[in-house]
């Protein structure tokens, strides 16, 4: 019998765009990650599944925190990207808001 246990959880997370999900990784600081294409699994630092096929992201309990940053760095790249092909001007106010504006 185990020592200790892990409790993991399971957060619907529904990625339309790897590129996106994988540039999100890169700004929130996940630098190894391991991209399965076959399996549409992304495995991140050993303690996230991002399970593209299922739509969703399992973690260690403990580390809710980190998914809701993956999340909002996920939804900044899709912002961005939707701003820069309307030709709006993106304008960064703190970490949680931000202005768009059409000129």
């Amino acid at each position: 019998m185990p020592c200790y246990q892990v409790q993991l959880m399971s957060v619907e997370f529904k990625v339309k765009n790897v590129d996106y999900l994988l540039k999100a990784l890169e700004l929130a600081g996940y630098l190894r990650y391991q991209y399965d294409k076959d399996a549409q699994i992304v495995y991140v630092n050993s303690r996230m599944l991002i399970d593209l096929k299922n739509n969703h992201i399992e973690v260690p309990s403990t580390d809710q925190y980190y998914v809701n940053v993956l999340k909002r760095k996920y939804s900044e790249v899709v912002i961005a990207d939707i701003a820069k092909k309307k030709k709006w001007v993106m304008k960064k106010l703190n970490e949680n808001k931000g202005e768009l504006r059409r000129y």
